[in-house]
């Protein structure tokens, strides 16, 4: 099913032929895309308008193609894959009241260890995990047995738990709005 593609913004469209010349002028050879981007950014905002003039005239012929396209082929529709009922463009909401799903063993064995790691590499915020994983490499097979256990355990309780929660949203619903069908904050197992 063929859908319309987007326009690109002025902005884009330099982007797309000068991101090359951006790298090879200011060394960003190697360099994360992140800080090409931000370079890019800082060029662009200092361009003379009359040189902007030519992205944003083909940036308006753009935006008249998607708007043939919508025409003839659709608009693209974000919908939540989980929710038949939900308005078009918007998600389902979640449920607070239902049970959280528990932690997948790796997890779980980084909240026990997360200070320990911080403390043997003394590193802070995203490094923690960095040096976890790593470290989860080399954890021997008794402890990842242990937390898949508790993991399968944790599972087979959370599915009682949601079950017994769809049971109870599904009586009060089924009172309030039975003509309806859908509540609407009917839980959807993803």
């Amino acid at each position: 099913l063929a859908m319309a593609k987007k326009a690109q913004p002025p902005y884009f469209i330099w982007l797309g032929g000068q991101r090359g010349s951006i790298v090879e002028k200011y060394g960003l050879q190697g360099k994360k895309s992140s800080e090409v981007i931000k370079k890019a950014g800082e060029v662009w905002k200092a361009m003379d308008p009359a040189d902007k003039k030519k992205y944003e005239d083909l940036a308006a012929k753009d935006k008249e193609r998607y708007e043939e396209e919508v025409k003839t082929l659709g608009k693209r529709k974000r919908v939540s894959a989980n929710d038949e009922d939900a308005p078009e463009g918007k998600r389902a909401k979640k449920d607070k009241s239902a049970p959280k799903k528990p932690q997948v063993p790796y997890f779980a064995w980084l909240t026990d260890n997360r200070q320990a790691i911080a403390a043997k590499y003394k590193v802070e915020g995203p490094e923690i995990p960095k040096k976890a994983a790593e470290e989860w490499k080399t954890v021997t097979a008794d402890i990842k047995a242990e937390y898949t256990a508790k993991f399968k355990a944790a599972k087979a309780q959370y599915k009682k738990d949601l079950a017994a929660h769809k049971a109870n949203k599904t009586a009060s619903n089924g009172s309030d709005s039975a003509s309806e069908g859908h509540g609407k904050d009917d839980v959807v197992d993803v």
